[in-house]
């Protein structure tokens, strides 16, 4: 069971875990305005002009999707979590499949975690990574 003081200081870290997928997501709609606007500016400094750039620039956007997609993924994990610590803070950081109490420590790291370390799943094992 979580105390007070530990329940505060989890809101906290989701809050700031909240703002930095945020802000990251910004950058990224940034980035594509910028490349959107100088399309349509007629610069042709970033066109690819060979056929590998072409691949190159499809792996890229690929890999940007996935990031956007894994980043949109933990921020509904993150406000699913602070609705779970305002609508019912007693059960917050209990395990899900098992009921049992998860490791402050483990929640310290991944505040939105809805399983111990012996269900986590491999996206909790990612985050835990970076």
């Amino acid at each position: 069971m979580l105390t007070q003081v530990q329940r505060d200081h989890l809101g906290k870290r989701l809050h700031e875990e909240r703002i930095r997928l945020l802000e990251q997501l910004h950058a990224f709609e940034e980035v594509d305005a910028e490349e959107t606007s100088q399309e349509q500016s007629g610069d042709l400094s970033k066109v690819p002009t060979h056929l590998a750039d072409l691949g190159t620039d499809a792996n890229t956007e690929e890999v940007e999707l996935m990031i956007g997609s894994r980043m949109s993924q933990e921020l509904a994990e993150i406000d699913a979590a602070l609705d779970r610590l305002a609508t019912s803070p007693d059960t917050f950081g209990q395990d899900e499949a098992t009921g049992e109490s998860i490791a402050f420590e483990r929640l310290d790291i991944i505040p939105y975690a809805r399983v111990g370390t012996q269900q986590k799943t491999a996206a909790e094992a990612e985050a835990e990574s970076r």
